[in-house]
């Protein structure tokens, strides 16, 4: 009876520490599943991270091409001065034309591709705009690196912006991102959200860059 009983005590204790050690592989491969899926974010986000790296320097060297192309007269005010040239590429008419009332009577150029739904009220709707559109302009997808750089292909040659002194970026601000490449100054004014169209943490990070 004694040799029954402890025969019975080691096969619980046996199923017992079977049972343990199933419940303990299975929380060991759901947390080994969690690093992995926590591995494969980051992956996903560094790549995100080296692509606009490449990006950023991608607009070094094209800025360096443009630098050497840009016209270095410009124009003369009325009074002397040097008259600038800016273009503006946005979703909103008022900020622009509020800069316009401004810089007209100091001899300021404002070239104006609005996209805007508004537009029309004003006349300054965009006429054979290449690559923007009221479909990707503010937040450049589907692929921001690949839209940025289709627009400066576009351009780069184009006489209109080798002119161009600064952009202004109203609405979204972040629009100021497709301008980098032509060594000009940028004029961010966010006329409502900083972080419209860039949502994503990486995006914003870049933008802020």
């Amino acid at each position: 009876a004694f040799v029954a009983a402890l025969v019975l005590v080691v096969v619980s204790v046996a199923s017992f520490s079977s049972l343990v050690i199933e419940e303990h592989s299975s929380a060991s491969s759901q947390a080994r599943r969690s690093q992995l899926a926590e591995l494969a974010v980051l992956n996903v986000q560094e790549m995100q991270m080296a692509s606009e790296t490449a990006t950023r320097a991608a607009v070094v060297a094209a800025a360096g091409e443009i630098r050497e192309e840009r016209p270095s007269a410009r124009a003369e005010t009325a009074e002397g001065g040097e008259a600038y040239t800016f273009w503006s590429s946005d979703f909103h008419i008022s900020p622009i034309a509020d800069l316009k009332d401004i810089f007209a009577p100091l001899g300021m150029r404002i070239i104006d591709e609005s996209l805007s739904g508004h537009c029309h009220l004003k006349g300054t709707c965009a006429t054979n705009l290449k690559v923007l559109t009221k479909q990707n302009g503010i937040d450049l997808r589907p692929c921001p690196n690949a839209v940025r750089r289709s627009f400066f292909e576009a351009y780069k040659r184009d006489g209109r912006l080798r002119g161009v002194d600064a952009f202004l970026c109203h609405h979204a601000a972040g629009m100021c991102e497709v301008f980098m490449p032509f060594n000009a100054s940028l004029i961010v004014v966010a006329s409502t959200r900083y972080e419209i169209g860039r949502h994503e943490p990486h995006r914003w990070r870049a933008w802020n860059e």
